[in-house]
């Protein structure tokens, strides 16, 4: 039952992106070059990752889980760091219109830069495991996107002619962050004789992905999609 749930959520999940992909792919993608690049990677990752967790669901030995383990740690790393870049350019592309903007974007990515450096510093040992330090520098990667996903809604939400396209795609990130830390709070409180919270956790974690997947199709909808909706879908900025 639990991998049927599993295959059944994966599925899902390349379901929708499949879908975000072909609305990107109608134009938007060029306004959005960095959302399409994170698509395209995180799509490309997840399909690397899917043999992996086929053979640990069906074929669960040592070596395997060993393998996957390594598969899915290097993937995690790589698309937590692509999205702390995809928040940057968020907020790049929302402060556009202010009179600091290229104070903020400078000092948006020289923090970035600087957050990020001093975090890999502090945890890289080559005298432990890599997924060890990198589990460490992966969730202050998650705590500093988080807060800068803070700061971008507040930026949004200050604008006097609101973007309900970016506010979608920020607060879809938002919800998968809120989900990624429950997630993992609860997979720390399991222990081998009582698995449920690491089980309930891993569910949660999946299910903000999907939502923040969906949610982004949403916002990426085209024009005569929108219409059977509730609003239409016209290009960032347009609306108030």
């Amino acid at each position: 039952m639990g991998a049927a749930t599993n295959i059944a959520q994966a599925l899902a999940w390349f379901a929708i992106e499949a879908v975000l992909i072909t609305r990107l792919l109608r134009g938007s993608w060029r306004r959005f070059p960095l959302i399409f690049a994170f698509v395209i990677a995180e799509f490309l990752v997840a399909v690397a990752e899917f043999p992996t967790v086929w053979a640990v669901l069906f074929h669960g030995t040592a070596a395997s889980r060993a393998w996957g383990a390594r598969i899915y740690e290097r993937g995690e790393v790589f698309l937590e760091f692509f999205t702390f870049v995809v928040v940057i350019g968020l907020i790049s592309r929302a402060s556009a219109s202010l009179r600091s903007s290229s104070l903020m974007r400078a000092g948006c990515v020289l923090g970035a830069l600087l957050f990020v450096g001093i975090s890999f510093r502090l945890h890289y040992d080559p005298g432990v495991k890599t997924g060890m330090w990198m589990a460490l520098w992966t969730r202050d990667l998650n705590v500093g996107t988080s807060i800068l996903d803070l700061a971008l809604w507040a930026l949004l939400m200050e604008q006097r002619k609101k973007d309900n396209r970016l506010l979608l795609l920020s607060g879809a990130l938002g919800i998968q962050f809120a989900g990624a830390a429950i997630g993992h709070s609860l997979r720390s409180m399991s222990t081998h004789y009582n698995a449920w919270p690491g089980i309930v956790g891993g569910k949660v974690v999946v299910l903000a992905s999907i939502l923040r997947v969906y949610l982004w199709a949403q916002a990426f909808r085209a024009p005569q999609e929108a219409r059977r909706g509730t609003a239409p879908d016209l290009p960032s900025g347009a609306r108030g």
